[in-house]
């Protein structure tokens, strides 16, 4: 996780500010090889904004390096020359390739925005404030849980503090320094408990439970398909298997239970399989509130 964590700080801090720092000193020989770096710069940062874990640092930080290589675009415009004849260099291939290269990454992470066909339409599960989805959608690009088909559109959800951190610290292994650690989950729809797990401890990250991998979670059926909200609190856990639930009625609360490495809470719907397991069926779109989330998104209540 603190290899996860460093690699992130990276593409979010140590990337963006070099992008910034070539346009802002770069003195190009024409006004051509600066649009073409530009170009490059810009795709390599498009493709950060859209990919990358910005709970990891800061929200804000997501928001905030565009304007500054806007800045420095604009320093790089009146600071370059006029068009040359026949001025060529190797960087402007070099610029072309690269360009290209993230844009097309670019492009793939935003077909991932886009759901696969008629999606499930379930109600938010949270409701105590800014929410982050850290993976999500329709793209490997955006959403690790792409790999295994059950949980293909599986949505795993962190709230953001006011400093649009999902906890204060990068890593702190203080459950409660965690924004979500705690926060009431509500039904997202109107179905049955197919299943009802509790009494599993919390992980203390970045620990994990490999052995029970959902951790204490509750299984809904749903409109023909199975809805799987993991990772709950040890002792929270408020509904029983075969009970009825409402939407808007209380399962539990968000904890750090089974293979989790921090607090959040994991949300995905699957159809066929085993009636009462999970990971056994294949995974179906979902919506809340109407809209398809992928990573970066945020939802408030």
């Amino acid at each position: 996780m603190m290899i996860a964590m460093l690699f992130q700080i990276l593409l979010q801090v140590v990337v963006p500010a070099a992008l910034v720092v070539v346009l802002w000193t770069d003195r190009p020989a024409s006004r051509g090889q600066w649009l073409l770096k530009l170009l490059a710069l810009a795709a390599v940062l498009l493709f950060l904004v859209l990919t990358a874990r910005w709970d990891f640092t800061s929200y804000y930080l997501r928001l905030a390096w565009p304007l500054l290589l806007i800045a420095a675009a604009a320093r790089g415009f009146w600071r370059s020359s006029a068009p040359a004849a026949g001025s060529r260099s190797s960087s402007s291939a070099v610029s072309a390739v690269l360009g290209l290269g993230f844009l097309a990454l670019s492009v793939l992470a935003l077909r991932g925005h886009v759901a696969p066909g008629p999606a499930l339409e379930l109600s938010h599960p949270l409701r105590a404030g800014t929410y982050y989805v850290g993976g999500g959608g329709n793209a490997r690009l955006i959403n690790n849980h792409q790999v295994h088909e059950p949980q293909k559109f599986a949505l795993d959800i962190v709230r953001l503090n006011a400093f649009g951190n999902r906890a204060s610290g990068l890593l702190p292994d203080a459950l409660e320094r965690y924004a979500i650690f705690g926060d009431t989950v509500y039904s997202p729809c109107t179905g049955t408990v197919v299943l009802a797990v509790d009494g599993l401890a919390d992980q203390r990250p970045p620990q994990r439970d490999r052995r029970n991998l959902a951790g204490n979670h509750v299984v809904l059926a749903c409109s023909g398909a199975k809805v799987v909200l993991a990772h709950l609190k040890q002792g929270s856990v408020a509904v029983a298997t075969g009970a009825g639930v409402r939407e808007g009625d209380v399962l539990g609360q968000v904890g750090n239970s089974g293979n989790s490495s921090q607090p959040h809470l994991h949300l995905h719907a699957e159809r066929g399989g085993g009636p009462d397991a999970i990971l056994t069926g294949h995974g179906v779109p979902i919506r809340l509130n109407g809209r398809f989330l992928v990573r970066n998104s945020i939802f408030r209540e």
